[in-house]
Order: C-alpha cells, then sequence, then structure tokens
C-alpha cells in the first residue's frame, strides 16, 4: 500500500469516528445545542404577565378571551364569581358652616349602573361674606367624576375639575362674576373623595383636601349590587408550569445554523433556527403557535483544537392572551 492511500485511509477513519475538530454549519448545530442545554438545562420561559397578573382579581365581565377560555376548558384555571355592592350616590346633597369662615356646598351626583358604577355631577362650593349678609358672589363650580369603590372597599376616589371659580377649589385667584363657562380658563383637576352613609336623611362625606366635610340629602336609590368574577390556579395546573409572571415552555431545540463566518482563528460567528419543544401544559397556556425563532451564536476554538458555544442572543417567543 502506497503512502498516499495510507494517508486516504487514515482521513476516513477519522472522520468516521468523529475526531474532527472543524467547525462546519453542520457540526455547530450539535455544538449550539450543547451550549444551550448547558444554560439551565435548556429551559426556556416567557413573560406571561398579561395571564397571571390578573388571577385573583375582581372583574367585572367574564374574562373571555382565547388565552383564558383555552385554559379554563383543561381545566388548568377555575372561575368563581361573587356578589358585592356599591353604593349609590344618586342625589342631591348640601350643608353649610357658620362659623369661623362661612360656607354652604352643595353635591349633585349620579350613579351609572356600568361595571363598575360610574359616579358624574357637579359640585358648588360658595363663601359668606357673614352670617347676616349671606351668600355673595364668591362661588367655586366644579365637575366630579370617578368610578365608585364596592361597600367595605373605603371612600371612592373621584376627579374634581374646577369649571369656574374665585380662589376657594384652585390656587387661582381669578374672580368668577359671571355665570360658570363651560370652557374656563385655567382648568383644574384634583382629588375629591366621597363616601355615604345611609339613614333619615342620608349623609354624604366629602374630602377635597379642607378636610371631611358632611352633606345631608337623600339618595335617589337602593346600592347596586353587582357581581364579579375572579380566576384561579388549579391543583390540575402542573408544578414548574408557572414561576412567577413567567411560563415555562419547555426546551429549546437547535434544527439548523447557517451563515457560518469565521471572524478569526479562534472565533466564529452563525445563525440558528430553532424552536421550543413545549411541555403539555405549556402547550395549552401558550397556545398553538409556532415557536420558531432564530438565534445569533458566537463559537470560540479551544487550546486542543475543539469549538465551543461562547455567546448567544436569543428572544424566546411572546405569549399573546388573545390568541
Amino acid at each position: 500500500m502506497n503512502r498516499v492511500a495510507v494517508v486516504v485511509l487514515w482521513l476516513i477513519a477519522l472522520a468516521l469516528c468523529g475526531c474532527s475538530k472543524a467547525l462546519t454549519e453542520s457540526s455547530a448545530v450539535g455544538v449550539v445545542q450543547k451550549y444551550v442545554d448547558a444554560q439551565n438545562d435548556g429551559t426556556i420561559f416567557t413573560f406571561a404577565g398579561a395571564l397571571t397578573n390578573q388571577l385573583g382579581v375582581e372583574m367585572p365581565q367574564r374574562w373571555d378571551v382565547p388565552g383564558v377560555q383555552r385554559v379554563l376548558k383543561e381545566g388548568y384555571l377555575q372561575e368563581k364569581t361573587a356578589a358585592i355592592t356599591y353604593p349609590n350616590f344618586s342625589g342631591e346633597f348640601s350643608g353649610n358652616n357658620n362659623t369661623p369662615w362661612p360656607w354652604a356646598d352643595t353635591l349633585r351626583v349620579q350613579t351609572s349602573t356600568d361595571r363598575p358604577p360610574r359616579v358624574s355631577g357637579m359640585f358648588k362650593h360658595c363663601a359668606f361674606d357673614s352670617v347676616a349678609a349671606g351668600p355673595y358672589n364668591s362661588c367655586d363650580w366644579a365637575n366630579v367624576n370617578g368610578i365608585a369603590q364596592k361597600i367595605g372597599a373605603g371612600q371612592s376616589q373621584l376627579s374634581l375639575n374646577v369649571i369656574a371659580h374665585d380662589g376657594f377649589l384652585t390656587l387661582e385667584q381669578t374672580k368668577a362674576a359671571n355665570p360658570p363657562s363651560l370652557t374656563p380658563e385655567p382648568q383644574q383637576n384634583s382629588p375629591f373623595q366621597i363616601a355615604l352613609l345611609r339613614g333619615n336623611p342620608d349623609t354624604i362625606t366629602i374630602d377635597f383636601g379642607r378636610g371631611p366635610i358632611p352633606l345631608q340629602g337623600h339618595t335617589a336609590g337602593p346600592d347596586i349590587q353587582q357581581q364579579v368574577y375572579m380566576y384561579t390556579w388549579t391543583d390540575k395546573l402542573p408544578k414548574d408550569t408557572v414561576t412567577g409572571s413567567n411560563l415555562i415552555l419547555g426546551h429549546l431545540i437547535v434544527e439548523s445554523c447557517d451563515h457560518l463566518l469565521l471572524t478569526s482563528e479562534t472565533a466564529a460567528t452563525a445563525s440558528c433556527k430553532t424552536h421550543v419543544k413545549l411541555t403539555s401544559a405549556a402547550a395549552v397556556i401558550f397556545g398553538n403557535r409556532p415557536t420558531d425563532q432564530s438565534m445569533q451564536v458566537s463559537f470560540g476554538k479551544q487550546p486542543d483544537g475543539t469549538w465551543i458555544g461562547t455567546q448567544l442572543s436569543y428572544n424566546p417567543p411572546q405569549y399573546m392572551i388573545n390568541q
């Protein structure tokens, strides 16, 4: 056997035993997979806060989106309902104080049956020159609006929007000599707290930054009853499927690599196609959608001539609650 034949046979044997250390697009797949598996066992997760951040929250409407309905059907989520009550602020309420700085307040509001109920109306705050002289033209008018808090949750936090003023509700000192305008200048929004205590008469306590002020009147109807929905995980959900707001998808699989570029004798880069082998639970929560992603990888050559992965750039598939 001549020397050329010996060299050829040696090269064939080297290839068959897998001892070749050359980095190719084909061999890069195994190198990248080994590197991926060394990072948290190749486990991939994605942010699923659109689902997890709403669990345990009272919702006025049924959570009718594909990502939730799919998980409900599988039995990983349970839907609960509860009856809650909102105060009905609708009516006209007034109050006054004669000393030491006389004033008179009037509140007219309506409470809608929206889910949750919305409160809107008008507030008027007037100062008095003296008890004998009665009120003078020094009144502030303001729109009030906001969402009612359920009974037991504390005061309802509304917004106070001054539409005519002369210095009692705003920091401005502009005299309002004429009836209130619907397009005043300037305007100011500030907090306006409101709470209802039923009795005979009913009392609404307001606070717009000057301490609690009780106003008396009569509400136009009973409290508002509504049903809310809550969602929680069940024991059927496999452990380690969700951690905090992260959904554990499964194992990252490297399919192929291309665009291999040797940037130096000991460094290279490539682009690799990947997909995630979803766990059964993740497949339900994530949905029947592709997980294909491209990944950019850097390689380094070791002193013994072998190539290893040194860095990767990868964005996991995004969770879509509406899909």
